[in-house]
């Protein structure tokens, strides 16, 4: 019986995502791995917080460098699924080449570029993603903290307005109470 290549390299992308993030932190796998491959907690001295987010890996023997970023052909289809999402995903990219991972926080790269640069992306097979450089594990493990804590006070917001009445949303939303409770800050 034969290994297929597919699954030789899922294994090492699994490795070089593990080897990139802090050891503290908790990288559950997901099973099934539908939609995501991971799970991951940050643990801030000593101690889970919480915040939690998915992660989706991708692994490539060939990655494509273009003005200080990593290029990544992603379907369409699939990313309006993550933009979608309740959990709105980090895309972990390993350059198994290099054995560097890089990451990139779906729902603001949406937002802030690809809609801007591209704002018809959704009517097309396939969209070309540019992770920066500066994107690389473990060096920018504090941007992605940040950018993921971002990404959970949003959700949280989402949520909340579902049920605060239109009106009084602002004031919870700058409410001290809440950002402690919810992002212990």
């Amino acid at each position: 019986m034969k290994r297929p290549i597919q699954h030789e390299i899922g294994t090492v992308v699994k490795l070089v995502f593990q080897k990139s993030l802090p050891p503290s932190w908790i990288a559950r796998p997901m099973q099934p791995d539908y939609g995501l491959d991971y799970e991951v907690e940050i643990v801030e001295k000593e101690k889970p917080t919480g915040k939690v987010f998915g992660v989706q890996l991708k692994g490539t023997r060939s990655a494509k460098y273009e003005d200080e970023s990593l290029r990544l052909s992603f379907e369409v289809d699939k990313l309006i699924y993550y933009f979608e999402d309740i959990c709105k995903p980090v895309f972990i990219v390993a350059d198994l080449k290099n054995n560097e991972c890089f990451w990139l926080f779906a729902q603001r790269y949406i937002q802030q570029i690809l809609s801007k640069q591209n704002p018809h992306w959704y009517e097309q097979k396939s969209v070309t993603l540019h992770i920066p450089k500066s994107n690389q594990l473990p060096g920018s493990v504090q941007s992605l903290q940040r950018a993921v804590e971002e990404g959970l006070q949003k959700v949280f917001i989402l949520q909340v307005g579902r049920i605060v009445p239109e009106g009084d949303i602002d004031e919870f939303k700058a409410s001290e109470t809440v950002k402690r409770a919810y992002l212990g800050g």
